[in-house]
């Protein structure tokens, strides 16, 4: 024939297998990969901020990280019992600024709700300790938490001494608004904490939405205030989101 048609199979040689100079057939050794891809995956509980500033940072940066709800009484093999935890790969993380920050050094920063120069990272990271450490003890712990029904995490057993933690958390949450106000939001209609928005404005968003909840009025902190009610429709329409 003047024409003749390849034919490939699969032989142990690697030789030709047609007598044909003019179009000999190979035989070729077929190898198949198999890679197995391990998606991370993160446990967070409802209602808990720690948890909801985790699964925000989630959303807005489109993470493809797997989102695992949890009750409150669940522990997930999670051997410290603090949320939320993460699971990527071999290693194993708690706590919502771990794990952004983790989550934000494995996508390099591409979002830049952390920062880009390692001076924004550094202010942002300052922000998150503090929001996370003081302001959260303050507010959550101290004020808020007291306050709601059945909430036996910080609710003291004598209503007087119950009383006198909040009156206490409403003193101390004040002060930290003052420094807000002074330090960060000491310039009118300003859009974020830092330069530009991260992920500290939506950790401070979600703290003052407790509070808001709670009969906590931002009427003194004119500037404060201000940012809040202008960013608080964003966060809560991703908080619709998280479901």
């Amino acid at each position: 024939d003047n024409f003749r048609q390849p034919c490939l199979f699969i032989s142990s040689q690697g030789k030709p297998h047609c007598r044909s100079k003019r179009n000999p057939c190979y035989s070729f050794w077929f190898i198949t990969l198999k890679i197995e891809v391990t998606m991370a995956k993160v446990f967070v509980k409802q209602g808990e901020i720690s948890s909801s500033v985790t699964w925000l940072y989630k959303i807005i940066t489109n993470n493809p990280i797997e989102v695992i709800k949890v009750d409150q009484t669940a522990s997930n093999d999670n051997p410290l019992k603090i949320f939320p935890y993460l699971i990527d790969g071999e290693a194993q993380i708690w706590g919502d600024f771990t794990v952004i920050s983790h989550l934000a050094e494995k996508t390099g920063n591409k979002n830049s709700l952390c920062g880009d120069t390692s001076e924004e990272k550094s202010q942002i990271n300052s922000l998150l300790f503090w929001l996370a450490g003081s302001f959260s003890r303050s507010a959550l712990r101290d004020y808020v938490f007291p306050k709601k029904d059945g909430a036996n995490i910080c609710k003291l057993d004598l209503d007087s001494d119950n009383a006198l933690l909040i009156e206490h958390g409403f003193k101390s949450t004040s002060s930290h608004l003052d420094n807000l106000e002074k330090s960060y939001f000491n310039v009118d209609n300003k859009k974020s904490l830092t330069s530009k928005q991260s992920i500290a404005d939506y950790y401070l968003a979600l703290i003052l939405l407790e509070l808001e909840k709670n009969q906590f009025k931002l009427d003194n902190w004119k500037n404060t205030n201000t940012w809040f009610k202008g960013f608080k429709p964003e966060v809560e329409k991703l908080l619709n989101q998280m479901v």
